[in-house]
């Protein structure tokens, strides 16, 4: 069956011969290739136009194929996260371009960007290996397993691109596959070999500059995104009225506070109900601050999530109001301390997102939590903000009698809000990991920021600058209560 598409000017002839078989008798052969190279064995690629196109049509497929499997539930295609990995894309072609008219290199760019792009799938391969087999290992060996292997890969690549150079001078660039061979000319001549190894040198660097600005300049966008978890019809009017009774409840089993004693009251509140890590993290942060400071009989938790609508009072402005009451009605208040998390996303007006299904619930400003503190005439306070753009808690929140934490700048995007996950980054980093070596919540903060920092280079992440404001009068309070606290809790 024959057929004729015409374009403006342009005819294209439709045929079954259209697309000549050597095309794939070249492809696998370059597949085979790619893997040579990433052995670091020198390669002898098929270097043409169709052959670059098809490799990094199968490298798309590879990372769309790797990132899917990062998401255990629902995903959807991220349109920003398909822009990125075209930038990304074209920063590496413009790379090799300019890297083979360096003076002294002279290494033809189809050769060299068909090897690399053949090898490039055998990283893709291991990366995948690497995330099936990090997931079951603990999880604090996995973090820093998963640093290590990402400095392997890139010096991987930066050992494969040497030897592609290498290789790139001995290499004939072909006539495309569907051109007739006596229409292709003569054959093309073999490319020089390079003179120059200092340029060879020069070269390999730039290419690990340019791999290590591809990850840190660009940006970072995940190419699917999880699916919010799909909450199911709810029955409104029962639920917002069984709030008085599950708030009360929470409330009843707390602890008035000990006259003469300093101690530590917590909240904690998971205000984004269609994804379990934010309940995950409230739940944990209440069991290790119960365990830790010894306030298992002082803390309240509320979260939107479906799982918990029987069990925890809603994270609702209303009920945070209540609770913060309530609380204060229980402590002593010129000596003991609030502990108020709030974990879930921000918006970049400063919001704090409140949400479960269609509940309608309004969402937390830094004015509200301020205001709500106030009300409640709590003195002494701790106020950790896990959620993007959170440092814009500063303006309202920050006070002599407060230390704040917020877990990204006032500009900044925080990670880890993945719906399969336990923690966010920096949850993990400052509740799970620092304050379990330190009773200090600023060194735990110290120790936190430097981890987050670390994690967010490796994976090549714009930093999400975690803040502190340590109010003058609280630091004191702190460090008295801090000094009292048994080191073996």
């Amino acid at each position: 069956m024959r057929g004729t598409l015409k374009w403006g000017m342009m005819t294209l002839q439709l045929s079954p011969n259209s697309v000549n078989p050597a095309i794939h008798r070249q492809f696998m052969a370059n597949l085979w290739q790619g893997l040579r190279l990433a052995l670091l064995r020198t390669p002898q690629a098929h270097a043409s136009l169709d052959q670059l196109l098809c490799l990094l049509a199968l490298g798309w497929a590879c990372a769309l194929v790797v990132d899917r499997a990062e998401i255990a539930g629902m995903a959807t295609l991220a349109p920003w996260g398909v822009v990125a990995e075209a930038a990304r894309s074209y920063f590496w072609l413009a790379t090799l371009g300019l890297i083979t008219l360096l003076p002294g290199v002279r290494c033809a760019f189809l050769p060299l960007a068909v090897s690399l792009a053949a090898a490039d799938i055998v990283i893709w391969l291991a990366w995948y290996l690497m995330g099936f087999v990090l997931p079951r290992l603990p999880a604090d060996a996995a973090e820093t397993l998963q640093t290590q292997l990402w400095w392997l890969f890139l010096l991987w690549q930066v050992a494969i691109f040497a030897v592609a150079l290498r290789a790139g001078t001995r290499q004939r660039t072909l006539a495309p596959v569907s051109t007739p061979p006596s229409e292709a000319g003569t054959a093309p001549a073999m490319a020089p070999r390079a003179r120059r190894p200092l340029a060879q040198i020069l070269a390999v660097v730039l290419y690990a500059l340019a791999l290590q600005a591809n990850l840190n300049l660009l940006p970072d966008y995940p190419l699917w995104e999880d699916s919010p978890q799909a909450v199911a019809a709810l029955d409104v009017e029962t639920l917002y009225y069984r709030q008085p009774t599950l708030t009360a409840a929470s409330l009843a089993e707390v602890t008035p506070g000990v006259p003469g004693r300093r101690e530590l009251f917590v909240v904690s509140f998971a205000g984004y109900g269609g994804q379990d890590v934010f309940k995950r993290e409230a739940e944990q942060v209440a069991r290790i601050l119960g365990q830790r400071y010894a306030a298992e009989s002082r803390t309240v938790t509320l979260i939107n999530n479906p799982q918990t609508l029987d069990s925890h009072p809603l994270a609702s402005r209303s009920n945070l109001a209540w609770v913060l009451k309530g609380l204060a009605d229980r402590m002593q208040r010129d000596e003991d301390i609030l502990f108020l998390f709030l974990t879930s996303h921000g918006a970049e007006d400063g919001e704090f997102v409140v949400e479960l299904g269609d509940l309608g619930l309004n969402p937390l400003t830094p004015e509200d939590v301020r205001t709500l503190l106030d009300e409640a005439r709590i003195r002494w306070r701790v106020v950790v903000v896990s959620a993007c753009y959170s440092g814009q808690f500063a303006s309202a929140v920050a006070s002599p009698q407060t230390l704040l934490i917020t877990a990204a700048a006032h500009d900044r995007t925080s990670f880890g809000c993945a719906h399969a996950r336990r923690w966010t980054y920096f949850g993990a980093a400052y509740f799970r990991d620092a304050l379990a070596g330190t009773l200090s919540f600023a060194e735990a903060f110290e120790q936190a920021r430097e981890a987050v920092s670390r994690r967010e280079r490796a994976e090549g992440k714009e930093p999400s600058s975690p803040q502190m404001y340590l109010g003058e009068e609280i630091r004191d309070v702190l460090a008295d209560y801090e000094r009292g606290l048994s080191p073996g809790r």
